[in-house]
């Protein structure tokens, strides 16, 4: 468990690092979950009907060699190791009081653009017959038609949950017909305004399985470029639909490879 508190030091990097490496290895012994397949299948569209329809020889099958641009998401300042995160997810779409939200921090601790990885941490307070905050450790997918595309195809996920979900970003909008024409990739990631990813949580930190939160589910996950806000949706067939997480970014100064920023977890 990682309280907030001031720091300024270098040699973060590393030390995020060893952190992400502790976070994944206290969740091996316990396979709840299970594991990240590559992530290819048929493509995305607002209507589901016209998922449905999709090419069977298409599912699960990236073929990069078509003439666009299919280069990977270029490195965002808001997405690096460190990066701090605050905000909240509404649990219930029936209710728009405050007393329906989940306070959340979240903390970056690995990126990985060759790779589509990302991976970190979650804190969630307020949580009903929580005695304490909950602290999970997540692990993700960034989308980047190499390695992932926005197809799911995984978690409990199929096409009609992922057409469900991408479409409420604002961000996609722009990219929905290329992603329904090119089995789930998309050209102009490398420059869009937005990067997408999945969240997926995979073990509690500071906590049992009895603490009263699911982590059964996924996130859909949306951060602009331009602002570092991050928007997303927890899909859990088990749980409210559409759960909203919204989180604006801690100020940090990035300097030769660290960050000195207002809150480091411990």
């Amino acid at each position: 468990m990682r309280l907030p508190r001031s720091t300024s030091q270098p040699g973060l990097s590393a030390q995020r690092e060893l952190r992400a490496r502790e976070l994944r290895a206290s969740g091996e012994e316990s396979a709840r979950v299970e594991p990240c397949p590559r992530n290819t299948d048929a493509y995305v569209s607002r209507d589901v009907a016209s998922f449905a329809e999709a090419s069977p020889t298409a599912e699960c099958a990236m073929d990069c060699s078509e003439e666009q641009d299919l280069r990977r998401p270029a490195p965002c300042s808001y997405l690096q190791p460190g990066q701090q995160y605050q905000g909240t997810q509404r649990v219930s779409q029936a209710s728009a009081t405050a007393s329906e939200d989940w306070g959340v921090q979240v903390c970056i601790e690995e990126v990985n653009l060759e790779t589509g990885y990302v991976c970190g941490s979650m804190r969630a307070e307020n949580v009903p017959k929580a005695k304490s905050p909950v602290v999970t450790f997540w692990e993700g997918d960034i989308i980047d038609n190499v390695n992932h595309s926005f197809i799911t195809c995984k978690w409990g996920a199929d096409k009609k949950i992922d057409v469900k979900h991408w479409p409420r970003f604002d961000g996609f909008e722009p990219l929905r017909k290329r992603v329904q024409n090119s089995g789930g990739r998309c050209g102009g990631l490398s420059t869009h305004t937005h990067i997408f990813m999945r969240w997926k949580e995979r073990n509690f930190v500071n906590v049992g399985e009895d603490c009263g939160l699911t982590i059964a589910g996924f996130y859909y996950i949306c951060i602009s470029r331009q602002t570092g806000s991050i928007e997303g949706f927890y899909h859990d067939p088990h749980s409210s639909p559409f759960q909203k997480l919204q989180l604006r970014p801690l100020q940090a100064e990035w300097r030769q490879g660290y960050v000195s920023s207002q809150f480091e977890y411990r």
